[in-house]
């Protein structure tokens, strides 16, 4: 179901990574860069019809912008919107929570002004907020969290441990997930296309080579991970997706009955038609990941080469069923999932605007869960 051509003439534009935040019933809402006001937005959306806030930046009162230009959000199960996001005139992080329906913004001054880098998440733990970012001054990651009593603390994430004669960089992508009672964070080691772990315990986080090059036996699978997206299922067991970029392959992982599997969710093959050739598109440049209400996974997929969205259901046999997403013509990018409480998907992307330099139009389509149909 894409927006009404009234709601698209109202909604901005939008440019770089945008997120899709699930709220209570049926609603959802997106948070992402108003290319045209320089500003951050939070675009609200339901049964009840659509509205549209700037939360920083010039529309929102700022005298000062851009601000938003990298944002990421997360909601509570009660509907209360927790975002953080970059102000690009002195380069500091901010962070912002609405409570009765007033947004409350504060900068985080645990983290010094141009240290943040290319990437960023936030994450609940215990209703409290954590925020990962590339680190632009130290290297690697670096996770800002927030205590009861208001106040920021700042820590490093360590590296994973070295493969004999090798060194570690993280980055490149980035996932962090609280849901479950834990706090989990997956990133891309550089410099051996390694999908990295990390934990964080009563100790502290650690982190752990996933898939790629194997620590004990010096197996290499390839370049892994580059991008990989974080999910938990009802019971809270994380769900990993990622980019195998050495096969041009896209693969999950959860665990089942306390062992983690494995399975690939697509390659990119396809037949030519009237000819008896197969071929592959290069996929899983952008890659989100959800767990329906039935403990599915969908899993939605970038398709560079044709500049389209794919979704992937996990069936009962484990395999994925495959659907494109309707195409106006226009290229399709950065897909983004949520998962509804009636067992349907919405799927987000941004349509590029023909002469947008980068930014595109919001598009939503609903999968419904009845029949496995569109």
């Amino acid at each position: 179901v894409t927006n009404d051509a009234g709601a698209r003439g109202r909604l901005p534009l939008l440019r770089g990574d945008y997120d899709l935040v699930a709220l209570p019933g049926l609603r959802h809402a997106i948070i992402g860069y108003a290319v045209d006001q320089k500003s951050l937005v939070w675009l609200e959306q339901g049964p009840g019809g659509a509205g549209s806030t700037y939360i920083a930046g010039p529309a929102a009162g700022d005298k000062a912008g851009p601000e938003g230009e990298r944002a990421d959000a997360v909601a509570t199960l009660a509907g209360v919107p927790h975002v953080a996001w970059l102000r690009s005139l002195d380069q500091t992080l901010w962070y912002a929570s609405r409570d009765a329906g007033k947004w409350r913004r504060e900068r985080v001054g645990a983290v010094p002004p141009n240290r943040m880098g290319a990437r960023m998440a936030i994450a609940l733990r215990g209703g409290l907020p954590v925020i990962a970012f590339e680190d632009a001054i130290d290297g690697g990651i670096s996770i800002a969290s927030r205590d009861s009593d208001g106040q920021w603390s700042l820590a490093a994430l360590p590296l994973p441990p070295a493969i004999p004669g090798g060194t570690a960089a993280l980055g490149g992508t980035l996932a962090l997930s609280g849901a479950g009672g834990g706090l989990a964070l997956a990133t891309y080691d550089h410099v051996g296309g390694d999908l990295v772990l990390a934990s964080k315990g009563s100790s502290g986080w650690e982190a752990a080579r996933f898939a790629g090059r194997d620590v004990a036996t010096g197996k290499d699978d390839g370049d892994v991970g580059l991008p990989c997206a974080l999910a938990r299922d009802i019971s809270g067991e994380l769900i990993v997706a990622w980019r195998h970029r050495t096969n041009n392959e896209v693969w999950i992982a959860r665990s089942q009955a306390g062992e983690v599997v494995r399975r690939r969710v697509t390659d990119g093959t396809y037949s030519v038609l009237g000819r008896n050739i197969e071929r592959r598109h290069v996929v899983g440049t952008a890659v989100d990941a959800v767990v329906r209400s039935d403990g599915r996974i969908a899993v939605a997929v970038q398709d560079a080469s044709r500049a389209r969205v794919l979704v992937a259901v996990e069936t009962s046999t484990g395999d994925f069923k495959r659907y494109e997403v309707p195409a106006t013509g226009q290229p399709q990018v950065r897909p983004h999932l949520l998962a509804h409480v009636d067992g349907s998907l919405i799927v987000a992307w941004l349509e590029l605007a023909p002469t947008g330099a980068g930014a595109g139009r919001l598009a939503t389509w609903t999968l419904s869960i009845s029949g496995e149909t569109p």
